[in-house]
């Protein structure tokens, strides 16, 4: 069997070490052919393979290293798709918030213009090329470089940098967020939310709201920030939570890919444990959904069971909310279905 890249993240990585991958490439196929809704939002738990399907999505599209990368989907299923057409096609803009968890509004702007300045100058510093552009645009990529960009113009970064792209390229770009939500968190937890709360919708209204500078738009995260209305602004974005159908395999492994798994690790005799301690989720129509993280572990350490995922995040959102709740919220107990019936438990442990 293969070896095992637990905590990898990075598409790429993966396929280049010819480490163990659970191929999940038909969430192209769902994301552009099957699906017509410009900009999408994926809320999924924490550790459910997020980051690499962005990853994934990244070096798909991506029209600067389209040659280098069609090899990374050698013998996967996406090579026998319609969707297959897009590959290397589009420029792409893909930020992650993951690391942005800031004590102050402050220290997050200052946080934020040196990513974005970093990325850019990695991934698109031959823009300074392009002919034809605004002096706005000029100036925003001057400012950016320089470290000497406002928050207004990082607000608007999305849309302005996508026009440029557009202007270079000649097509527009998909653009991808992983983990907006993460420094909303942290705001929440340091007391400077609402100041957050409103840099997050204008910057995404800016990137995602009738912005002709976008092919494709995709978001990730692990809440959904409903209650604040920030993709209020945002009507041609489609929220897909873990209780539709659409894209429901997509995140986690399935049972079916859990079985081949524990195959190829010589672990199959363990079927039956493997159920009773990691399988807790239910996502749309498809049942018994499991934990990368868990699953992954297990099989790391040759069938050990511990709880894995119980200790990979921080839980202090979850500790403020409860006392809040009612008692009925409190007595709600779960079936193997999701469904709140009571007194009849079944405990999952991750």
């Amino acid at each position: 069997m293969k070896a095992l890249a637990i905590g990898t993240s990075d598409f790429k990585e993966i396929i280049q070490i010819d480490a163990y991958y659970i191929d999940k490439s038909l969430f192209i196929e769902e994301l552009i052919v099957g699906n017509k809704t410009k900009a999408l939002l994926f809320p999924r738990p924490r550790r459910f393979g997020k980051t690499l399907n962005m990853s994934m999505l990244k070096y798909f599209f991506d029209i600067d290293h389209a040659e280098e990368n069609r090899r990374l989907f050698k013998n996967l299923a996406i090579e026998n798709s319609p969707a297959w057409a897009h590959q290397g096609k589009y420029p792409v803009i893909f930020l992650t918030f993951k690391e942005l968890k800031c004590a102050s509004m402050k220290e997050f702007n200052k946080k934020f213009l040196k990513y974005l300045a970093k990325y850019v100058e990695e991934s698109f510093l031959y823009l300074e090329e392009t002919t034809g552009l605004f002096r706005s645009e000029k100036r925003f990529l001057k400012d950016l470089l320089d470290l000497e960009s406002e928050q207004s113009d990082l607000e608007d970064a999305l849309k302005t940098l996508g026009g440029i792209l557009k202007k270079y390229h000649g097509v527009a770009p998909i653009l991808l967020i992983d983990e907006y939500d993460a420094p909303i968190h942290a705001a929440h937890t340091n007391g400077y939310l609402q100041e957050m709360l409103g840099f997050m919708r204008n910057f995404l209204s800016a990137g995602f709201k009738d912005n002709e500078h976008l092919i494709k738009g995709v978001i990730t995260g692990i809440l959904r920030v409903a209650k604040e209305n920030i993709f209020s602004g945002l009507n041609n974005i489609t929220t897909y939570s873990i209780l539709d159908e659409d894209f429901a395999d997509k995140f986690g492994i399935t049972e079916p890919e859990v079985d081949q798994l524990l195959l190829d690790a010589g672990l199959s005799a363990n079927r039956e444990t493997v159920r009773d301690w990691y399988n807790g989720y239910r996502f749309g129509d498809t049942e018994k959904i499991y934990n990368p993280w868990s699953i992954l572990s297990f099989v790391n350490k040759k069938g050990k069971l511990v709880p894995y995922w119980v200790n990979t995040s921080s839980n202090d959102l979850i500790k403020e909310v409860l006392p809040k709740a009612d008692k009925s919220t409190q007595d709600i107990r779960f079936d193997e279905r999701g469904k709140g019936r009571g007194k009849n438990q079944r405990v999952y442990r991750f």
